[in-house]
């Protein structure tokens, strides 16, 4: 692996001058111009992608990328298969490349901290919660009538990022929980029961506890749902859940 993932080059001898406006407007009849001070703007590559800056755009755009290398390859070192999410943000502007390169800082540190807590998922403070979570889980799915049943953490809680937005988890707003369950009767039971299925029939869409029928399942979710969003995915089974990515039992 490269020493620099995105190598950072600040190039100030391509500069263009610009002349910007002091915003200061002469009183009027004095005969002065205007003041206008030059400032120099800067070309910045990162990753073999150059971009024109102004200084303060170049601060920004070279820490950034160099906060997202450190990140990733130490992302990298643990997880080879972790993957971040495909950026919604414009290459080719330096605004753009700022956005990118902290989206990616940020799921690579998510997904981190997520494995040096041992694979303890975002959101769950101590093991113990999170397995109290998991008790809560299978009691909810005795209760309903299937024990055979296995829940599963997945989505931003384990990977560290919403793959549908590229979000960093509990970044700027309340993350929710992606659940899954394994089980042949309860994806049979739930599609009897009209929640869409994908994959072939192989698992239900996502469904909130207002598309589950009544029943200790839905009553459950929804007290899960008034701390956080949370939506379930039945799995015909633990095959079919292991090809949709990274997931985490519950104790």
């Amino acid at each position: 692996m490269p020493d620099n993932l995105f190598e950072v080059v600040v190039d100030q001898s391509e500069a263009d001058e610009g002349d910007e406006g002091s915003g200061e407007t002469p009183a009027d009849g004095d005969g002065l111009l205007q003041l206008v001070n030059a400032r120099r703007n800067q070309v910045v590559t990162v990753g073999g992608r150059t971009y024109q800056t102004t200084p303060e755009q170049a601060t920004i755009l070279s820490t950034s990328a160099t906060r997202a290398d450190r990140a990733l390859r130490r992302v990298r070192e643990l997880d080879p298969a972790w993957r971040p999410a495909p950026s919604l943000s414009d290459p080719n502007s330096a605004e753009g490349a700022i956005a990118t390169y902290r989206a990616l800082a940020q799921q690579a540190e998510a997904r981190l901290t997520v494995i040096e807590r041992g694979g303890l998922p975002l959101g769950f403070n101590t093991r113990e919660e999170y397995a109290n979570f998991g008790r809560s889980a299978r009691t909810a799915l005795n209760e309903a009538g299937f024990p055979e049943a296995v829940p599963y953490m997945r989505g931003s809680a384990v990977t560290g990022y919403s793959y549908r937005t590229g979000e960093a988890f509990d970044v700027g707003r309340r993350s929710g929980y992606d659940l899954a369950i394994v089980s042949p009767r309860l994806l049979e039971y739930l599609t009897a029961s009209g929640v869409r299925t994908s994959g072939s029939g192989s698992r239900t869409q996502a469904a909130g506890p207002a598309r589950l029928p009544a029943g200790p399942l839905r009553t459950w979710l929804e007290q899960i749902a008034r701390d956080r969003p949370t939506s379930i995915v039945v799995h015909r089974s633990l095959r079919d859940l292991e090809l949709r990515g990274p997931y985490q039992p519950m104790d």
